[in-house]
């Protein structure tokens, strides 16, 4: 019996030195980061060296001589892989206004792309996983232009290059916005905006929306009674409108109307 625990003793030994020697080695290339290693390779690689080293320091319960056998047969495996490759950048981007007042953006999708992101005057405002995107605060009086990045969680690509740029025209919007609880209704009021067609007029029962069209006003025309309301409390938001060009909307606080 004693001969047998000397033996497994030095089996033991054996084993747990080599393993050592196999880690030491394994942390050399470990330092010396992926480099261009597959990517595939490099985690089967990182995952044994990791077990490796929770085997030679803690010994007991673990299967040494696998812990061993796993992380050179993993080591044997690295390959070298090509270089990340760009993904295409997004085509056929469009920015649009809407009767809503917000910006749509538009554009095709990219093979190997897990998202999108979104730039307005090269500022990342969004990112995304669909083809389109809607701004809600595009800015008032001018003109913006957005770019779009595809981004992919595959670390054989890389980002692509910004799209070519869509530029849209938001025009002036409405200040001095109120509104004014009345019996069974509401009466809304703005400044008039120079060069306006139209004012669209949208009513919802929270601030979120979803909002609903209820008027269309002429240019002249500055003010809105809407009737007939049932009680509640309600929020109102009033976009610009000349031919196809759109203010932001403006929201309104709330207001709470008694019948």
């Amino acid at each position: 019996q004693a001969f047998e625990r000397l033996d497994k003793d030095s089996t033991l030994f054996a084993q747990t030195q080599s393993l050592e020697q196999a880690v030491s080695e394994a942390k050399g290339i470990m330092d010396k980061g992926q480099g261009n290693y597959s990517a595939a390779s490099w985690k089967a690689f990182c995952e044994a060296y990791q077990k490796a080293c929770e085997a030679s320091k803690t010994v007991i319960g673990y299967d040494l001589a696998a812990a061993l056998s796993k992380l050179n047969t993993a080591k044997n495996g690295l390959t070298t892989g090509t270089a990340a490759q760009a993904l295409r950048a997004p085509t056929g981007v469009k920015a649009v206004s809407k009767p809503t007042g917000d910006v749509v953006v538009t554009f095709q999708k990219v093979e190997h792309a897990s998202s999108y992101d979104i730039y307005r005057q090269s500022v990342k405002i969004a990112s995304v996983t669909g083809t389109s995107y809607t701004d809600a605060k595009a800015p008032a009086g001018k003109s913006s232009t957005y770019t779009v990045i595809a981004v992919s969680s595959d670390p054989n690509y890389k980002n692509s290059a910004a799209s070519a740029g869509a530029g849209v025209t938001m025009l002036k919007k409405v200040t001095k916005l109120k509104v004014k609880a009345q019996k069974g209704g509401a009466k809304i009021t703005f400044k008039k905006v120079k060069g306006a067609k139209k004012y669209l007029i949208y009513r919802a029962s929270g601030k979120n929306g979803p909002y609903k069209k209820v008027k269309a006003l002429k240019a002249k025309q500055t003010s809105f009674v809407d009737k007939k309301l049932k009680k509640g409390k309600y929020y109102y938001k009033v976009v610009v409108q000349k031919g196809k060009l759109y203010s932001p909307a403006v929201i309104s606080k709330r207001v709470s109307v008694k019948k």
